[in-house]
């Protein structure tokens, strides 16, 4: 039986015509048509390996957005300069006047942690074979070759702040004036920080500082169709925290990933906070040159240590070293190495900052040096989910239930569970995918069935 359809499967009346009338050569290259050609579509969504292997090249767009150089050493005390022109890079895999979607990285990442050049691991490719026009973005200083945008000058010291008010809007306005369409969003780990920002109507003052604009987060709601976050940082929170350890020690290894003893240690540790905000940026590059490392070039004996170089990588990547990014279990080593080699990008020390202090300080707020305390006023991005106008936007939250970073703890209690509090939300979904960490739950064995699809068929059902 033939798994894939055509029209002639379908009609009893056309397989007839197809088979008995249809047969002189005058006719053949219309029966081909007519019979054949939808098979492919057909077997890009029926079959993972067929799909995986769409033979479509991405296409550049580019949105501008503005870079605010301002003083991030607390209040500034002058007024903000003139803002300069950045350019932004989109990829764009076209269904012109299909459903579009925006696809947005998280932190330290690029358009690949959404289109692995491993196309059974390409979110994008399979939106596109599921009928949709799939554009996927890049933040400020992040891309891949053809896909780079541009890098503000001076010190990588953004925050998320630039992003939500600046970049993450030029890339929304830009998808939804093109296609004249409301599309829907769908962002990875800190994208979902940077949403909520969004949502608020976020902008600078005249000193540097962000303040909600009602009217403008109004309007930005009416751009959408809905949001989709996976992996989404809602909070730095887990069931069992360092500081129950002696009366709730970690007993299991469920236990284990409902925790994340380094990250709270590091969130504690000073001297960090003095020396990382100082640095110029956080490089990311000499990871790929440790996974890339020209084994094979050595003469004789080249091959023999590429092998065992690249067993000695699978063995450390299943290791502890990399559960707090990647659940074993579920990761392809081949997908790790691709992810090592051209999806990650360098770090802004300030933003790390931020994190660190969402950590300390028990709430995701705008950055303040971590030296000024817990009470300096910011502001705070768990507003939007008490929003109850803001919230009547669709929503899908996926987490892993094995993910040590946006644990699913803090996913259902600051995104799902505080939205839906004396029915804001009205139509918001939460969905757990099980065996899956950070970066796998994007990439791993069991992404198609955990979220490719359960995402491409909310999308379809709104």
């Amino acid at each position: 039986m033939n798994r894939f359809s055509t029209p002639a499967a379908k009609s009893p009346f056309l397989a007839f015509f197809c088979q008995k009338l249809v047969t002189p050569p005058v006719f053949a290259i219309a029966w081909g048509l007519l019979c054949l050609a939808p098979t492919a579509q057909a077997e890009w969504e029926k079959d993972p390996a067929a799909w995986a292997s769409i033979e479509i090249e991405p296409v550049r767009e580019e949105a501008l957005s503005w870079y605010h150089p301002r003083s991030l050493e607390g209040h500034a005390d002058a007024e903000l300069p003139d803002p300069l022109p950045l350019r932004l890079a989109l990829k764009r895999y076209p269904r012109p006047g299909a459903q579009p979607v925006l696809l947005v990285h998280g932190l330290s990442q690029n358009d690949r942690g959404l289109d692995s050049r491993l196309k059974p691991y390409s979110f994008a490719r399979y939106l596109h074979s599921r009928g949709y026009d799939v554009w996927v973005g890049n933040l400020r200083n992040a891309g891949t070759p053809e896909f780079e945008s541009e890098t503000p000058p001076g010190p990588h010291h953004w925050t998320v702040e630039d992003y939500a008010v600046d970049d993450f809007p030029a890339l929304v306005d830009h998808v939804a004036d093109i296609t004249k369409k409301r599309p829907f969003i769908v962002g990875h780990s800190l994208a979902a920080w940077v949403m909520d920002g969004w949502l608020a109507g976020l902008e600078f003052d005249r000193f540097g500082g962000v303040i909600p604009n009602p009217i403008k987060a109004a309007s930005r709601r009416l751009r959408i169709k809905g949001l989709v976050t996976v992996a989404g940082v809602y909070g730095l929170e887990w069931e069992n925290r360092l500081e129950n350890w002696k009366n709730d020690p970690l007993r299991t290894e469920e236990d284990y990933y409902h925790s994340n003893y380094e990250l709270e240690l590091l969130a504690r540790t000073e001297p960090l906070y003095w020396f990382i905000p100082r640095l110029h940026s956080l490089p990311l590059g000499w990871l790929k040159e440790l996974v890339s490392l020209p084994l094979g070039d050595i003469p004789f004996v080249g091959d023999k240590l590429d092998r065992a170089y690249r067993h000695l990588s699978d063995h450390l990547i299943g290791s502890p070293v990399f559960n707090m990014f990647f659940y074993a279990p579920n990761t392809d080593p081949e997908m790790v190495r691709s992810h090592l080699e051209d999806g990650m990008e360098s770090i802004s020390p300030k933003l790390l900052e931020q994190v660190a202090n969402a950590k300390q300080c028990g709430r995701r707020t705008s950055y303040h040096p971590h030296r000024l305390g817990c009470e300096v006023p910011a502001y705070d991005y768990s507003l939007v989910r008490r929003d109850p106008t803001a919230m009547q936007i669709p929503q899908l939250l996926i987490s892993g239930n094995r993910d040590r970073l946006a644990s699913a703890h803090q996913i259902r209690t600051h995104g799902y569970e505080l939205s839906r509090e004396k029915g804001r939300a009205r139509d918001i979904t939460y969905r757990v995918m099980e065996a899956a960490g950070h970066l796998d739950i994007l990439g791993g064995r069991g992404t198609e069935e955990g979220v490719f699809k359960p995402v491409a068929d909310w999308m379809k059902g709104r």
